[in-house]
């Protein structure tokens, strides 16, 4: 295993543009769809987060997710109740709904697994999948950053 992991971090460091390029796809096609689109009344991705973990760690995810959109990042977050956040994706003002499950940090921090939920708009297919791609691109993050810092 240690072998392995070795071998797939070295090829992972020897090319980092491949996996620079690969977390920001999204971004790049956000970019694009923004500019394609004409300034102005340009598409925003919006995202409902719904916190069920309620933990530090959760709650840090959602005040970051909240303000990463401006001016240059087409994204608009909001924490949502769940019920409140599955209407809302129901009658389109959303892309996704993001949920993160109860125990969500403990899992993070301790590397066990943890399901995030994302229930995507099924009116929409660009914005959910840059979502659905962005969540999968920082939980490989995270696999990597347990992998090169280890148990402490």
């Amino acid at each position: 295993f240690l072998a392995c992991l070795r071998k797939d971090l070295a090829r992972r460091i020897a090319d980092p543009f491949a996996l620079l390029l690969w977390i920001g796809m999204p971004l790049v096609l956000g970019t694009l769809i923004t500019l394609v689109s004409g300034g102005g009344g340009a598409p925003r991705i919006r995202v409902l987060v719904c916190d069920l973990d309620d933990s530090e760690v959760s709650r840090f995810l959602v005040r970051f997710l909240e303000g990463a959109g401006g001016e240059d990042v087409p994204l608009e977050a909001r924490a949502v109740e769940l019920d409140a956040g599955r209407a809302a994706l129901d009658e389109g003002e959303a892309s996704a709904l993001v949920v993160l499950p109860d125990g969500f940090a403990e899992a993070l921090l301790g590397g066990a697994a943890a399901r995030i939920e994302v229930v995507t708009n099924p009116a929409q297919r660009i914005f959910p999948g840059l979502v659905e791609e962005t969540l999968q691109a920082g939980c490989d993050l995270v696999f990597y950053a347990h992998a090169l810092i280890g148990d402490d």
